[in-house]
């Protein structure tokens, strides 16, 4: 699920005492000599985007959530399910493995109808002004609303399924728990770009024994070329992190010759892409119940 933030940025005041001055905006007449004083945020000024996370952080928390502390823009709730159960500790969703025997609770023991679990759960992740939401609970999600709603701040407008996040899309089994993401169309847009749509495929894309610093390098980088050399690397290197982990070496390596590009590493970029040929309708998966990460050409083949 996608809650979308409406005006983010101006939902939150400026830091206490602090004072930010402007001019009008165009077709406003304030006089001359005269300008505006700042209430709030507004979108291009630098702390606008530190103040509404901290806005955030301050409603979110109230509102039942809680912060961890390895990612500070990960919120979660996991409340107790069954009537009459004491609340959920840390020791048992992680010790006691909670989390690792989720049977069926029937209806009239249950707190929340919606839940079948024993424990009712919800995270949210936020990015700028997307908040995406997993859940078991739809209650958990009502009340969150409900809260968020109640103090008046920020106003979050579901968006629907959360399918589509950054050029990759997200699929969900709701049988497995299994969570799929696939870089398809945008490795499709890629090799339109770079004219390689009809390249024939292969298999490996570097030697992990090859000595790149020992090939010649341009006597004058061309500037135009070393930009256009580094924003390859910078969209295979996205791909590589989310949807096609088989790139990580070549990336890696390729990544610290940005500066000084080199004219046998087109080769070596060329095969990059036609593995993206090759392997653009896989996608990586991740099973909640097994906690294990795999790709679907490796589940394919076992």
């Amino acid at each position: 699920m996608d809650l979308d933030a409406v005006c983010a940025f101006i939902s939150s005041d400026l830091a206490e005492g602090e004072r930010v001055y402007m001019k009008g905006p165009p077709g406003y007449d304030i006089g001359d000599g005269n300008c505006l004083s700042m209430l709030k945020c507004i979108y291009g000024l630098v702390q606008a985007p530190r103040q509404y996370y901290m806005l955030c952080r301050e409603v979110y928390q109230k509102a039942g959530m809680k912060q961890l502390q390895t990612d500070e823009c990960v919120f979660t709730r996991y409340v107790s399910n069954i009537i009459g159960q004491p609340s959920l500790t840390n020791e048992d969703l992680f010790v006691n493995g909670k989390f690792l025997n989720m049977e069926i609770v029937p209806m009239q023991m249950r707190v929340y109808r919606s839940c079948c679990h024993p424990v009712a759960a919800m995270i949210l992740v936020m990015y700028v002004d997307n908040n995406g939401i997993r859940h078991n609970c739809e209650e958990l999600v009502q009340e969150f609303e409900k809260s968020v709603k109640e103090d008046g701040r920020i106003n979050l407008q579901r968006e629907g399924e959360l399918d589509w996040f950054l050029s990759v899309r997200y699929t969900y089994d709701k049988i497995t728990g299994a969570i799929g993401c696939s870089h398809e169309t945008y490795i499709d847009r890629l090799l339109v770009k770079y004219g390689m749509e009809h390249a024939n495929t292969c298999k490996l894309p570097i030697n992990p024994g090859s000595d790149l610093e020992s090939l010649p390098i341009f006597d004058t980088p061309d500037k135009i070329v070393v930009r256009a050399y580094a924003a390859l690397i910078g969209e295979l290197l996205y791909i590589a992190i989310n949807t096609v982990p088989q790139l990580s070496y070549s990336m890696t390596v390729l990544l610290f010759t940005c500066p000084r590009p080199r004219r046998h590493f087109s080769p070596t970029l060329r095969c990059c892409c036609v593995i993206l040929l090759a392997s653009r309708k896989d996608s990586s998966c991740i099973v909640a119940n097994e906690y294990a990460f795999f790709r679907k050409s490796f589940r394919t083949n076992n």
